[in-house]
């Protein structure tokens, strides 16, 4: 009797690791010195590995070359010509936590895979360790309480972080591919517990980002025509959420959790801010402050204060992450109104033109879940530490790739912008 051990593709492990870091570090690499580290260059081996195993791969992955010298090229010369940024290179939140972190990995690590199809299954394989690890995590809050630090003075939350939530926002998005694509109903219970966590233990950015989601999927899942019952759904969700964050669905749902003998940061916070409380600037980590010191650094700087530019100023006031906890603020303070406007807009454009252009459900249930993830950077997070728009990005290219494999043809390339050329004799 033979025995065959068949070895996973290097695409397929790379996207495993890097959708299971939080457990990896968690348990494992955190105990390691330097193991953070050695774990981004790991990755970022496979990456390469994964690449170059690929016929002509410099041409088939010529995009990835081309943004990441982009990126180079604005770190190098905003560290160059402005020394007072340079002390983000190696504090939390900075340049060495681009690496540490890895979500700038996300690009290259979904443009390497083959199809969605291997990408659903690796999924689903990350989503049973995700499970385990995040229901393990989960005692932390029920023990222990809220995880705390000082801001502003003031002591708050406590020992169990915000990025479980997060985390738990993506296994929900896995566990819905088995919902929608694979009609395993069941996955109904694991959802709504989860969500229930979410709610007790996580922030207002997680559920927004589920909300997001849920209305994305009902408008934009199957390329059909909304019908009547998709805009009473989309009614039924919006009620929904709204009641679940007003003062009476809080309330209710706080006298219950109470009851049982369960806080909710969440909860607790946003009723506070409801009833009169601690202001909105003081229950929301800061968020109004950081705003205000953000636009005012682009009525000063119209053109752009560089990458990280304005992380000074933030960590000025307090706030140890320095980063603006909103996509749109981040983009236009450092690239300027005129870039930073049309970075946004090109990136609309771009994910209108795949719900119009892409038919395969599977394709657009993986975009949505990247789109859901990604919306955390409405209110928290930094992109260029998140990994959901360098992913969304890598699912937009992986679809449209085969009009760039012949790098040759210009007509090949304009043609992805609908643009022609016509040579008229006359």
């Amino acid at each position: 009797m033979k025995i065959r051990l068949k070895l996973p593709h290097s695409q397929d492990l790379l996207l495993v690791i890097f959708l299971i870091m939080p457990v990896l570090k968690g348990l494992f690499i955190s105990k390691i010195p330097g193991g953070s580290l050695l774990l981004s260059f790991g990755i970022v081996g496979l990456i390469a590995f994964s690449m170059i195993k690929k016929k002509n791969f410099f041409m088939k992955y010529i995009d990835v070359f081309i943004v990441y010298s982009i990126v180079a090229v604005l770190f190098i010369y905003q560290f160059a010509t402005n020394p007072s940024v340079r002390i983000w290179i190696m504090r939390d939140y900075g340049v060495r936590h681009m690496f540490l972190i890895g979500g700038i990995f996300a690009y290259p690590i979904m443009r390497v895979q083959d199809n969605v199809g291997t990408v659903m299954r690796n999924m689903k394989i990350s989503a049973v360790v995700l499970g385990l690890y995040y229901a393990y995590q989960v005692i932390e809050p029920i023990t222990k309480g809220y995880w705390e630090y000082e801001q502003f003075g003031i002591l708050r939350h406590s020992e169990s972080n915000m990025s479980w939530s997060y985390g738990m926002l993506l296994l929900v998005c896995i566990m819905s591919i088995l919902l929608i694509i694979e009609k395993k109903k069941y996955m109904i219970i694991p959802i709504a517990v989860s969500l229930v966590g979410i709610l007790l233990y996580g922030s207002r950015g997680t559920i927004i980002s589920f909300i997001i989601g849920v209305v994305l999927i009902l408008l934009f899942l199957e390329n059909k025509k909304a019908d009547v019952k998709k805009y009473v759904l989309i009614i039924i969700a919006a009620a929904a959420a709204m009641f679940i964050l007003s003062d009476t669905g809080l309330t209710l749902i706080e006298n219950v959790t109470d009851s049982l003998g369960i806080e909710s940061r969440f909860i607790d916070s946003f009723l506070n801010t409801l009833k009169g409380g601690d202001s909105f600037d003081e229950e929301s980590s800061g968020r109004d402050r950081i705003w205000k010191v953000v636009i005012g650094l682009i009525k000063e700087n119209p053109f752009g204060v560089g990458v990280m530019g304005h992380r000074n100023a933030i960590y000025r006031i307090g706030i140890k992450w320095g980063y603006s906890h909103d996509v749109f603020l981040d983009l236009i303070v450092e690239l300027g109104w005129i870039f930073g406007t049309l970075v946004i807009l090109v990136g609309l454009y771009g994910i209108v033109k795949f719900f119009r252009k892409v038919k395969d459900v599977r394709e657009r249930l993986l975009f949505i879940i990247f789109i859901t993830v990604s919306c955390e950077l409405l209110l928290s997070g930094y992109i260029w530490l998140h990994y959901g728009l360098w992913g969304l990005l890598g699912i937009y290219m992986n679809h449209f790739r085969a009009k760039w494999q012949n790098p040759k043809s210009l007509q090949a390339i304009l043609n992805h912008f609908n643009i022609r050329i016509s040579l008229d004799k006359n």
